[in-house]
């Protein structure tokens, strides 16, 4: 196992294999500037292009914090592509509070089922 902290649309220049497992952190970092935060374009862009490169049976897991105007952006973003991914050949999932008081974070799993086309 090998683990990578880079620039996660840029990861193709540094990874040629197969990737197992992916964990996105979306939203801002906790005591830093909260206008720097993920952005919904590039979010959607770097999970269809490791899409691509993730194995079959390889999963995404990210972590969507939505407290924030720009994470209702992406959240919504999200849910609305992620939604229309051809079940036969990605699996995805939300785990989430139901009890929760102002925007919990919750979890959007997805599990790759078979190859996918460039084409999509």
């Amino acid at each position: 196992m090998r683990l990578f902290l880079i620039l996660t649309f840029e990861f193709d220049k540094y990874i040629n294999e197969k990737i197992r497992a992916i964990v996105f952190n979306l939203g801002y970092l906790p005591n830093a500037d909260h206008e720097i935060t993920t952005l919904a374009e590039t979010t959607l862009a770097t999970i269809k292009k490791f899409l691509l490169h993730l194995e079959v049976g390889g999963r995404i897991v990210i972590v969507v914090y939505w407290g924030h105007e720009n994470g209702k952006v992406e959240k919504e973003a999200l849910l609305t592509e992620l939604q229309n991914l051809d079940q036969k050949e990605a699996e995805v999932l939300i785990y989430q509070f139901i009890n929760q008081k102002n925007n919990a974070p919750f979890i959007i799993a997805i599990e790759k089922r078979k190859e996918i086309s460039c084409e999509k």
